[in-house]
């Protein structure tokens, strides 16, 4: 039988690789219903001590501290659709109205160029301006978060149906829901927390500097920091077209890019690991790796909600028969494959 061992691990293997395949398949395929639900999963986990709150403590009756629960939640969705169109109509506004300053950081640069003897054709600034694809990647950003936005309806009702179907009788859970539950719901508050902090950093330092529509910046910053590695560069990157246009000498615009990128720096490489990497024991490359999948999967939701569902597969692997080495393997200790 010892002959065949290698054959039996490398079939079960594959069945494992086409498992994960069509998996992969049927997420895709219930992009736009699962989406909303695994939203609504995470808001209901989160919104759950308040309604067992109100209702044990407050003594407020069922149906009451349902509809005050599930009325919190429509004001949070309200704000984050508020917020997130009141960035990027000031967003729009800033390229119409930096636009002479944009004409001459372009004429500027050109100058100098053609100076230096470069053979470079002189370009009008303007129609340069009209070509330029910053608008269009600008729209495409603000369409893809406000995708997420537009499944609210389906995200309430499955909410609502939730939150309907809470059991109020004090009750023992299972070991894998309660350290799921645990686990998943201190992540999204100390990633709330960390997330607000870093807004006020970055729009204080901004207003402190001079840049202008601080802000908006400081708005981009709460939301892409949910996206992990990924979204702090893209935070920290975002402000500096901003700032070449509206400064013209290098200290403000180097302050621009130092003063939030060395906080993102330092949070991401010493607060967030103190805070999540003994509790979801994560690798961080399993975490890139998470990121890329379930971004190819379900877009830019897959990407805020990548780490949560990585997390709690590895839980749920722990509990399989046999998953034990996946989840390790999750947890970046490769010695769990010569046991």
């Amino acid at each position: 039988m010892k002959n065949f061992t290698p054959s039996l691990n490398l079939s079960h293997m594959a069945m494992n690789i086409l498992a994960v395949i069509a998996c992969a398949f049927v997420l895709i395929y219930t992009k736009s219903i699962m989406v909303p639900f695994v939203i609504s999963c995470f808001a209901y986990l989160t919104l759950l001590p308040v309604l067992l709150h109100l209702h044990k403590q407050f003594k407020f009756p069922k149906t009451l501290a349902l509809s005050c629960t599930f009325f919190l939640a429509v004001i949070i969705l309200w704000l984050g659709l508020f917020f997130v169109g009141w960035t990027f109509r000031d967003i729009f506004t800033a390229l119409s109205e930096y636009q002479e300053n944009l004409v001459a950081v372009f004429n500027k640069i050109q100058n100098q160029l053609i100076e230096r003897g470069l053979p470079i054709q002189p370009v009008e600034p303007l129609e340069a301006y009209k070509k330029l694809p910053l608008a269009n990647m600008l729209s495409g950003a603000g369409f893809g978060v406000l995708h997420i936005f537009s499944t609210s309806s389906l995200v309430l009702i499955f909410l609502l149906f939730l939150l309907m179907g809470t059991n109020f009788q004090i009750q023992s859970k299972s070991s894998l829901l309660m350290e799921v539950d645990q686990k998943i719901r201190r992540y999204l508050f100390l990633k709330f927390m960390i997330s607000v902090v870093t807004a006020i950093v970055v729009y204080v330092s901004f207003k402190l500097i001079g840049l202008g529509y601080a802000h908006c910046f400081a708005i981009l910053a709460f939301f892409l920091n949910f996206i992990p590695t990924v979204g702090s560069i893209i935070a920290t990157l975002l402000p500096l077209p901003m700032a070449l246009i509206q400064f013209d000498s290098l200290t403000p615009i180097l302050l621009v890019l130092l003063v939030p990128g060395s906080f993102q720096i330092f949070m991401g490489s010493l607060v967030e690991p103190k805070l999540f990497g003994q509790k979801l024991k994560l690798h961080p490359i399993v975490i890139l790796i998470s990121l890329m999948f379930w971004s190819l999967i379900w877009g830019l939701a897959g990407a805020f909600l990548a780490v949560p569902l990585t997390a709690i597969i590895k839980i749920i692997l722990e509990r399989i028969e046999g998953g034990k080495v996946f989840s390790e393997l999750l947890a970046g200790n490769l010695e769990a494959f010569n046991d």
